[in-house]
């Protein structure tokens, strides 16, 4: 009876685990570089490396695939006010 007890409580703080985990991971692109989520936080201008837009194939929201240090690709909305503030900054790397 302990050793289900303990069993169950182990797999309760493992599920807790994953859930708290997901909440901190960026929203990412899918393989196709579609974006399925955005975010609309700001990414330090010092960490990104590239940008680039959600292809026209997409059946998604329009979206601007920021590329990190890290090579973390993070989706951000192009309406939200981190955008606007980083026009000039982000269509340098558009242009490319």
């Amino acid at each position: 009876m302990k050793t289900l007890v303990a069993l169950l409580f182990v797999t309760l703080i493992c599920l807790l685990h994953q859930d708290s985990a997901d909440a901190k991971r960026p929203p990412v692109p899918l393989s196709d570089e579609c974006c399925l989520a955005m975010t609309d936080k700001g990414i330090p201008r010092d960490k990104v490396t590239n940008v680039t837009e959600t292809p026209s194939n997409c059946r998604g929201h329009k979206a601007f695939i920021v590329t990190t240090e890290k090579q973390k690709k993070i989706c951000v909305d192009p309406s939200c006010s981190w955008v606007k503030k980083n026009k000039d900054f982000l269509n340098e790397f558009l242009k490319k």
